[in-house]
């Protein structure tokens, strides 16, 4: 549940019941329909904002912040030699060769994602422009209560108040309040329906299908060029020493310019 103000008057996100889920997954389908490249334009811009925003880390600052792998078996316990040394794999910066450093001037390059804040300040326009209708109703949708969209969806008025609530109090609030409470809206939904969604997307079946317009298509590999430093493809177990009780600390996950993606998302923060 989130608390947005707008206008000075408290609006409650709920978690979205069946009924809302559903209709809400109904009008995103209708936006996807009306903008059929709005996936496609929010992962090119995600692809251009890690291209110019980015921290760059010499040889000793990368590995002080990405250290040693440590082995884990399938019961989660670290692995141990026969001495009783932890087992190790070379961390990502230890699996970059000298060609890959020359390439890069010797430095490592952390791309950077855009907040959910300047996500929706990108789609918003373009979702307004092409599908106004249906993208009202859905930050109105998330807004009201889920009793309320039970009562009037058996009415058979949802639509029609739905865009008497937009009128009535979001078109003509203020347009900060108006964004924070869209990105509010679109985290909820991505959180609560659309990555339920795609967890759930073997199951789904024709529903998806349906919903999303999506087809199953092979995995391709994608060929790309990065400016950090590549990782060569061999890598070898080592053993250290246990020096403290307890699990050692592991490593930041490993950075990278993130691709596009075809999975319907409003938001996804890096």
């Amino acid at each position: 549940m989130t608390v947005v103000d707008l206008g000075g008057r408290s609006i409650t996100i709920e978690r979205p019941s069946f009924g809302k889920g559903t209709r809400a997954l109904t009008l995103f389908g209708v936006m996807q329909k009306s903008i059929p490249d709005l996936v496609k334009a929010i992962g090119e811009f995600r692809h251009e904002y890690a291209e110019h925003n980015y921290i760059e880390l010499d040889r000793v600052q990368a590995r002080a912040r990405f250290g040693p792998e440590y082995v884990r078996g399938e019961d989660g316990k670290l692995e141990k030699n026969a001495k009783g040394d932890l087992l190790t794999l070379p961390s990502m910066v230890d699996r970059i060769t000298e060609e890959d450093w020359e390439r890069s001037g010797q430095k490592f390059r952390m791309p950077d994602q855009p907040s959910s804040g300047e996500t929706a300040a990108f789609m918003l326009p373009l979702a307004f422009e092409q599908a106004q209708e249906p993208t009202q109703r859905l930050i109105a949708l998330m807004c009201v209560s889920n009793a309320d969209v039970s009562r009037w969806a058996a009415s058979g008025t949802l639509y029609e108040e739905l865009d008497s609530y937009y009128a009535a109090n979001i078109d003509t609030a203020p347009m900060e309040d108006v964004l924070e409470l869209a990105v509010s809206v679109a985290e909820q939904f991505d959180a609560s329906v659309l990555s339920k969604a795609r967890g759930l997307s073997e199951r789904m079946g024709k529903l998806r299908a349906t919903v999303f317009g999506e087809e199953k298509k092979p995995v391709e590999t994608p060929t790309t060029s990065s400016p950090s430093p590549d990782e060569s493809s061999t890598s070898s177990v080592t053993s250290t020493p246990e020096s403290s009780d307890g699990d050692p600390e592991t490593s930041s996950s490993s950075p990278g310019i993130s691709s596009q993606t075809s999975e319907p998302s409003l938001l996804t923060s890096a």
